[in-house]
């Protein structure tokens, strides 16, 4: 593995890049605790499946924040700010 300054680029990337990923893991347990614990509450409680609306609601939240990370989104950003840098460093503005 070669050395890698602290200002160095590549290692700001791929700490940005796992910082996004370490964000989807924090948020994918949050969901699966606390949605396991809405249907311990409704379950002990007896009182039907409404836990089944908030961990639907907060489900689409997750999977958004699924996609920016591990979709194409992260690719096309890479590619808007590429595209910025060669525009600025080319003199237009």
């Amino acid at each position: 593995m070669s050395p890698t300054l602290p200002n160095d680029p590549v290692l700001r990337e791929a700490q940005r890049i796992a910082g996004r990923k370490l964000g989807l893991l924090v948020h994918a347990t949050v969901y699966l605790v606390v949605n396991g614990m809405l249907v311990l509450v409704a379950w002990s409680a007896g009182s039907g499946a409404w836990p089944l609306f908030p961990a639907a609601g907060w489900g689409i939240g997750l999977l958004v924040h699924a996609l920016v990370v591990l979709g194409p989104f992260d690719a096309i950003r890479r590619r808007l700010v590429e595209r910025e840098v060669r525009r600025i460093e080319s003199g237009r503005r």
